[in-house]
């Protein structure tokens, strides 16, 4: 979703935080069809949802705590844990995890699995 780059970045916004329920609402189809599926206890799911960047404004990109915050909600029959900041570059490491992927150090990823 855009909601912040078109309506900008504030809880005051109108068209923001229609965007966030209209992205809350796709969220909930998605876990509905999942937890629909006739094997759904059986199987291993991890759902990710984050943002790529925060915002203030109609601006991203500074390097302030309001452009380079963002925020994760992993679920999973076994959910992570995860300390109190989790970067963006954690993403790729939590879902290679969760595979069972062993990430080779010459990737050069610069994430942390948790």
């Amino acid at each position: 979703m855009q909601g912040g780059h078109k309506h900008g970045y504030a809880p005051d916004s109108q068209g923001y935080l229609d965007s966030i329920a209209e992205s809350d609402r796709i969220i909930g189809t998605i876990l509905e069809a999942l937890q629909n599926r006739p094997r759904y206890a059986e199987e291993d799911w991890l759902l990710i949802v984050s943002t790529d960047h925060g915002g203030s404004g109609f601006g991203h990109g500074a390097d302030i705590p309001e452009h380079r915050t963002i925020f994760v909600i992993a679920h999973s029959q076994e959910p992570p844990t995860f300390p109190d900041a989790v970067h963006i570059v954690d993403i790729p490491m939590l879902v290679a995890k969760h595979l069972e992927i062993e990430v080779d150090p010459t990737w050069g990823w610069d994430g942390r699995a948790y």
